[in-house]
């Protein structure tokens, strides 16, 4: 196991470099004619550190206005240091159409991450085109204690013992349903082979997921994926998803080999 722990970093390490490259095609291929949105959603976010408190309410939806506002404006501001940030990336990009009583809507929801000397901020905006320019539909600034890109990389050190069991389970399962399936197929069934030959690899049923960054977990009983785990990061600034369902169908074919066989034990190769 730990050689192959050894094994999986490495991979990790090496495909860590093709998976920016791949993130910043797929950004720019997303974000492809909405070069006025981006703008305008940067030049939003600089209203915070200015201080342009006015300038900041004057693109609010009028939805958004409240008590609060001007207090909850105050503290996303104070996030922002002095000076500019020494790197901004568009890290999310997603257009959302809609139908409402005005016909078809849309709105865009754009993230960044601000670099600084000494810290990090994510910041969102969500923005509606209208005849008069655009409207903030939303907006968001979160401090960062380092890189999402950091904050969500795969790493081993300082991981809780429920990290090491799930990650070992999202090994094994589908190593045990694969040594199954390959008996399955070497065991001599009168009838019907190729159904326990799915059930095995489809019948992985009830599926456990757990964020890697935070150890949060969460239960899925209509569920089923192939080989019983998988593994999933969606881009380079979120986090691993790890996920492993019971393999049912590999656990009932060894329950009813003997049967299926006729319990002669010559056949039981």
């Amino acid at each position: 196991m730990k050689r192959f722990m050894f094994i999986l970093l490495c991979f990790l390490a090496l495909t860590a470099c093709d998976q920016d490259a791949m993130f910043d095609e797929v950004i720019q291929k997303f974000s492809a004619g909405h070069d006025d949105e981006i703008a305008f959603a940067k030049d939003y976010i600089a209203k915070f550190p200015a201080h342009n408190f006015d300038g900041i309410d004057a693109s609010l939806d009028p939805s958004l206005k409240n008590d609060q506002l001007h207090g909850t404006l105050k503290t996303m501001a104070s996030f922002f240091p002095v000076g500019p940030a020494t790197d901004i990336k568009l890290i999310g990009f997603n257009v959302s159409t809609f139908e409402d009583a005005n016909g078809t809507r849309s709105q865009t929801d754009i993230l960044f991450q601000y670099q600084f000397p000494d810290r990090w901020i994510v910041a969102e905006v969500v923005v509606k085109k209208t005849e008069k320019g655009f409207m903030v539909l939303g907006v968001h600034v979160s401090p960062l204690r380092d890189s999402l890109k950091n904050i969500h990389a795969f790493t081993m050190a300082g991981k809780p013992a429920a990290n090491y069991a799930m990650l070992a389970a999202t090994v094994v399962v589908p190593l045990f349903t694969l040594a199954v399936l390959v008996l399955c197929i070497r065991t001599p069934i009168p009838k019907r082979k190729w159904l326990w030959v799915v059930f095995i690899l489809l019948g992985c049923f009830v599926t456990l997921k757990m964020n890697w960054t935070t150890g949060d977990t969460e239960f899925q009983l209509l569920s089923f994926q192939l080989l019983g785990a998988s593994w999933m990061k969606s881009s380079p600034y979120n986090p691993n998803v790890l996920s492993v369902s019971f393999p049912l169908g590999a656990i009932v074919f060894l329950m009813r080999r003997k049967k299926l066989i006729g319990g002669n034990p010559a056949d039981k190769t």
